[in-house]
């Protein structure tokens, strides 16, 4: 099923539109989720701030969690990582997978929001926006490789498909070529 079923996943992940119309819908609920997970990540560190929708008010400044900082982009590029990696390495999609899939979503959702929450305390309370500027890329591209890699570390977890074994033993492409290719088109 999950073999049949792969073309039409695929389709429909790299057909979803998220373009302006998509980030508006779904980013505005992620911006707010975002700027509310920094402002209590900075009021545990005693650090004032309040968040009002997809704004954190600080006694330095006010900081706008803008359409790139809402997450979506780097979570449907992740899932289709996630996607890959279990096609590659033929994965059963059941109960298990699910959780990877969940725990993939959750850890993307974090990586994005310690981003943010470095580029607010570098821009507003180091008063570093410089800094804060060119930290911005390398930090988000830091996040989701590392949350990627758990992923995949997670989906090894995840038994094979029961009906390709033969097929796996008789022409098992080295595991090497495979962690290679997953590398290389998640940097991309």
């Amino acid at each position: 099923t999950w073999h049949k079923g792969l073309p039409i996943g695929a389709a429909i992940a790299c057909l979803l539109p998220f373009g302006v119309q998509f980030s508006t819908g779904l980013g505005a609920p992620a911006r707010v989720l975002t700027s509310q997970g920094v402002a209590f990540a900075l009021h545990l560190w005693k650090i004032p701030a309040i968040s009002t929708e997809d704004i954190i008010l600080l006694d330095t400044g006010v900081a706008h969690v803008d359409n790139p900082c809402s997450g979506l982009k780097s979570m449907w590029t992740g899932t289709l990582f996630l996607l890959a990696a279990t096609w590659l390495e033929r994965r059963q999609i059941g109960v298990r997978w699910l959780t990877v899939c969940i725990a993939n979503l959750g850890l993307l959702a974090i990586a994005n929001t310690s981003r943010v929450i470095v580029l607010v305390v570098l821009t507003y309370i180091l008063k570093q926006p410089l800094l804060a500027e060119m930290m911005h890329v390398p930090l988000g591209l830091m996040g989701f490789l590392m949350a990627s890699a758990v992923a995949w570390g997670l989906l090894r977890g995840v038994p094979h498909q029961r009906n390709l074994e033969n097929l796996e033993t008789r022409s098992s492409p080295r595991s090497t070529v495979k962690a290679l290719f997953i590398t290389t088109a998640s940097i991309l």
